[in-house]
């Protein structure tokens, strides 16, 4: 046997040691390539229903804020209300006076309230 078929037989041998080696390795590879895929298409799935959920949610915050909007203005309508019923009020409360100081110049009785 000449040395180039020594070193041919080597590497046969090495070369085949190697592929024994690696076949568990290539076994769960292959396995875990597997796994990953049917993850990534899980996910897939996952970002779809994500999208859907954000549009509803973009959605109600939307009407939301329209509502916040309302809320503003019926505020402010509210106030108002509040500044004239204050003053309404006030001009009963003048009223009353006049009336019981006409009432008492003509020596009327007041009501009783």
């Amino acid at each position: 046997m000449t040395n180039n078929d020594l070193i041919k037989s080597i590497r046969g041998v090495v070369k085949e040691e190697i592929e024994s080696a690696l076949k568990p390795v290539k076994k769960t590879l292959g396995e875990h390539t597997n796994i990953l895929e049917k993850h990534t298409k899980k996910l897939g799935g996952l970002t779809s229903t994500l999208d859907g959920h954000t549009k509803k949610l973009e959605g109600i915050s939307s009407t939301l804020d329209t509502h916040t909007r309302k809320l503003d203005g019926l505020t402010d309508q509210l106030a108002d209300v509040s500044v004239e019923v204050t003053e309404i009020k006030e001009a009963i409360k003048s009223h009353d006076k006049r009336i019981s100081t006409i009432e008492d110049k003509l020596d009327l009785p007041s009501p009783i309230k």
